[in-house]
């Protein structure tokens, strides 16, 4: 990844929320090993680990389809319409 595209991936502010959900939910599946001294012994802590680490996978992949939308709109409409026309005029 460039560091322009890196750049344009931070400064999005849907990616930028994304972002600060994940690192929240990520600390608090920490949170909750610290408390069972991570290792979970009763039924409930596993359970309540189990969906932590749903809820993180989740927002793995959100932020990882936001990033994918973000980086590829540097193909926005106008370049894809100017590829689009000189393929035109290539074919005619």
């Amino acid at each position: 990844m460039t560091g322009e595209q890196l750049l344009r991936l931070h400064q999005n502010p849907f990616y930028a929320q994304a972002y600060e959900f994940f690192r929240a939910e990520s600390t608090r599946l920490r949170e909750i090993l610290e408390e069972v001294n991570w290792g979970p012994s009763t039924p409930e802590q596993r359970l309540a680990i189990k969906r932590q680490c749903r809820r993180m996978n989740e927002t793995r992949l959100v932020l990882q389809r936001c990033r994918e939308l973000v980086l590829s709109e540097r193909k926005g409409p106008s370049q894809q319409q100017s590829q689009k026309v000189a393929g035109d005029s290539v074919a005619a």
